[in-house]
């Protein structure tokens, strides 16, 4: 063993700041050799003297490492504290930009059926008002001969609607005076009227907030447990629904999947940019 040179170490002297004593532990440490018994037991004190360094500034840090662990538990629970109320302001806020949302859209749907609505009448109208000029051009003729060559003459000032119906009329009397049994060229003229007269519905654009932007969200809740487990069982439903009921669920109605036993409400959610 070599010859030890250091200062002995008393392990119950007051801790060192500058890590002087810790120094010193490190460098006998390194010089240390075990060679012999004598070296064995000298080995062993110097282990000792190790722990009881290392209890001694363990000690002497408790009550630091204690009070820190008690003024982070104070400050988080202040930060809770103050936090919490916030975090309820702005699930409050943000439920009723989505109730709005969801409203608007509501609104909107409704808006645009009834514009639908009144194409589909305004459709309907043009078309009787077209029947009626054409039944009346035909009423002032008795041969087919005298209808076709009214018609005909007809089309060159009338509407896109009213030559529509007039060239289905014309058709039918090509047809009744080649075949009246033959019902097929009627048939494909009622097909050209109606594909020749388009549902115009003018699109309105929602006004849009400026740093707010609509997505939609999903909620799933499961109505019959009996019904989603059979359409797992068929393989229509991917197995996971029913280990992650809440996210995989939301997951699976936003990609249009069915879901048997499962009410989807689709609401609009707020995300705000700064």
């Amino acid at each position: 063993m070599t010859t030890n040179t250091a200062k002995k170490i008393d392990p119950f002297a007051p801790v060192n700041e500058d890590q002087e004593e810790v120094s010193l532990v490190v460098q006998e440490a390194k010089a240390l050799t075990i060679a012999s018994d004598e070296d064995l037991t000298r080995g062993r004190e110097f282990v000792l003297s190790i722990k009881d360094l290392r209890k001694r500034i363990q000690d002497h840090h408790a009550p630091m490492i204690e009070a820190a662990h008690r003024a982070h538990k104070i400050a988080l629970a202040k930060q809770k504290e103050l936090v919490d109320p916030l975090d309820q302001a702005e699930r409050l806020v943000r439920g009723h930009c989505e109730q709005y949302l969801t409203e608007k859209k509501r609104r909107e749907m409704e808006d645009l059926r009834r514009r639908e609505e009144a194409a589909r009448q305004a459709r309907e109208r043009q078309l009787a008002d077209a029947r009626a000029k054409t039944d009346a051009l035909l009423a002032g003729a008795k041969e087919d001969a005298d209808k076709l060559a009214a018609l005909r003459l007809a089309l060159e000032s009338a509407t896109e609607i009213e030559a529509a119906v007039m060239r289905s009329q014309i058709a039918v009397l090509e047809t009744a005076a080649e075949d009246r049994a033959n019902a097929a060229a009627a048939a494909q003229a009622q097909l050209e009227l109606e594909s020749a007269v388009p549902d115009v519905v003018p699109v309105v654009e929602a006004e849009k907030v400026d740093g707010v932007s609509e997505v939609k969200e999903y909620r799933v809740e499961v109505v019959d447990m009996r019904v989603l487990c059979a359409a797992i069982g068929r393989g229509d439903v991917p197995v996971a629904a029913v280990k992650e009921v809440s996210s995989r669920l939301k997951m699976y109605a936003k990609d249009g999947i069915y879901l048997p036993g499962c009410k989807v409400t689709e609401t609009v959610a707020a995300r705000f940019r700064s």
